[in-house]
């Protein structure tokens, strides 16, 4: 589900990106036009990374992993943990 809002998103932060940029093709001294650039800019940058960590996160959850064959770890100890 977060994965099609994401997309949907940005979706929609694509579409607004077009439409600042047609607006300031009309005035490009705008310094509010620059701004919204530049942060729809960013906003596309930081959905695009989290579609991205969204579909690593599908393809590890449909790997067919056996935990118990993974070692574990006790950060506190810092030493191997058993498997029982």
């Amino acid at each position: 589900m977060l994965r099609a809002q994401t997309l949907v998103t940005l979706k929609e932060y694509q579409s607004a990106l077009f439409d600042v940029t047609r607006l300031m093709e009309l005035n490009p001294d705008s310094e509010v036009y620059q701004n919204l650039e530049a942060r729809l800019r960013t906003q596309l940058v930081y959905i695009y990374i989290l579609s991205v960590l969204l579909s690593l996160i599908d393809s590890v959850g449909s790997l067919d992993l056996d935990l118990k064959s993974v070692s574990c770890f006790s950060w506190s100890r810092k030493v191997p943990c058993s498997n029982s």
